[in-house]
């Protein structure tokens, strides 16, 4: 594949999501859902792991709805993230944050009670071996936040608003922004095996009133928006979707 590919790192947006740590801004309302969600499985003393953490700014709202007394860990891999992160919640004994590549996570099996990843995996080249490591690291569950619909869409979001092409047209410099279709999801998980259960819900848990008024003055060239009870990103209409796997507990 030619070209350089990266998950992107707007340093704007990272602005506004340690905001949104610090309670400056409200929380996302995914951060609200994936909340919820994690405590309908959640058990107390599980322990937490935050994939593609960003600043933090999903804690803020597994705090409010789990309480402050459970362990949680987020990576991320970009420095400045991690930096911002760590300053905004300095004061949270139980929780720590890491630089760290969801392709090689630093943790043995089976680290974490729960995993999340949420709002990355459409970044990201392909599925497979991300959700690989994800699962190798949980011990119970997953709860992840993904583009996933009826059908599947590969698509490289081209950066920035003046791209550089190659010879024969093709990008420099992209993030992939791509869709994956329910059947493909769970033949993936079928054939990585040692699930238990899983299901895949559409993301319909947000008040559309709190979203548009969070795009009142601000810039949707590095967000998203809505159209009537329809979110997109630029042309791109967004499936957004929870997939919940639940993996087999093992004997030991």
């Amino acid at each position: 594949m030619t070209g350089n590919w990266q998950n992107w790192g707007d340093k704007r947006y990272a602005d506004i999501l340690y905001r949104r740590a610090l309670g400056e801004l409200p929380e996302m309302e995914s951060s609200k859902a994936v909340a919820r969600r994690i405590k309908a499985i959640w058990k107390n003393g599980d322990t937490i792991l935050d994939v593609g953490c960003g600043i933090g700014h999903y804690l803020v709202s597994l705090r409010r709805e789990l309480g402050a007394r459970f362990d949680y860990c987020g990576v991320d891999h970009l420095q400045y993230r991690i930096e911002l992160a760590r300053k905004a919640f300095d004061n949270d004994p139980y929780a720590r944050f890491e630089l760290a590549d969801l392709y090689k996570l630093p943790y043995v099996d089976s680290s974490f009670d729960i995993v999340t990843c949420n709002n990355l995996l459409q970044n990201l080249p392909a599925l497979r071996e991300p959700l690989c490591e994800l699962l190798r690291v949980a011990r119970k569950a997953l709860v992840l936040r993904l583009l996933c619909g009826e059908r599947t869409y590969l698509i490289r979001e081209v950066h920035p608003h003046d791209p550089e092409l190659d010879a024969s047209g093709a990008p420099l410099e992209y993030n992939f922004y791509n869709i994956y279709s329910q059947h493909y999801v769970s033949q993936l998980l079928k054939e990585i095996g040692g699930i238990a259960e899983h299901r895949i819900e559409p993301d319909t848990d947000f008040s559309i009133e709190n979203l548009k008024a969070l795009e009142n003055g601000y810039d949707t060239s590095i967000g998203t928006r809505m159209i009537g009870n329809l979110q997109f990103n630029g042309y791109i209409m967004l499936p957004w979707s929870f997939l919940i796997v639940k993996k087999i507990r093992s004997a030991t």
